[in-house]
C-alpha cells in the first residue's frame, strides 16, 4: 500500500452541474454542495458534493475542446478517482514503476490552488487515478 495517500473524491463528467447534481442530491439525501466554479487550467466548470467521508465532483466541459468532452461524448459518468497525498511526486513515482502511465507531463493547479497529476491505469476497471498534493501551491488561486 502506498504511504501518505487518503481517498479525496470521485470525479464524475455530467452535461449540466446544476441538474446531473440536483437529481443525485435528491438520490441520496444530501445538501452540501459548493458552488460551481470554473476551473481554467482544466477547462471545466467543477462542484463538489460533500457525502462523508468523501466527495463526488460534479464536472462539466467549458467548452468542446475541454479534456473531458469526448468522454461526455460517450456518455459521460464516473471519470476518476482521486487521492490526496503529502508527496505528489513520490506517489506518481511509484504508481509508474507499477506500470501506471502519466497522462501529463507535469502537475498542474488545481481547486484550491494545489498541484494535480493524472494517471492512466492500463488493465484496471479504473482507468484515470487524480492525484492532489495535500498543500497549496499557489495561494493566489481562486
Amino acid at each position: 500500500m502506498l504511504d501518505n495517500i487518503s481517498l479525496h473524491h470521485i470525479g464524475v463528467v455530467v452535461n449540466k452541474i446544476s441538474n446531473d447534481s440536483a437529481n443525485f442530491q435528491n438520490f441520496i439525501e444530501a445538501s452540501d454542495i459548493s458552488l460551481p466554479f470554473d476551473d481554467v487550467f482544466q477547462k471545466v466548470r467543477v462542484a463538489f458534493l460533500d457525502v462523508y467521508p468523501i466527495k463526488i465532483e460534479f464536472i462539466e466541459p467549458l467548452n468542446t475542446d475541454s479534456p473531458i468532452s469526448n468522454f461526455l461524448n460517450l456518455g459521460g459518468g464516473i471519470h476518476h478517482i482521486a487521492f490526496e497525498t503529502d508527496s505528489l511526486e513520490k506517489t506518481k513515482e511509484k504508481l509508474c514503476d507499477k506500470g501506471a502511465r502519466p497522462l501529463q507531463e507535469r502537475p498542474t493547479i488545481g481547486f484550491g490552488g494545489r498541484e494535480i497529476f493524472f494517471i492512466f491505469f492500463p488493465n484496471s476497471g479504473i482507468k484515470i487515478v487524480e492525484l492532489i498534493g495535500s498543500t497549496p501551491k499557489n495561494k493566489d488561486f481562486s
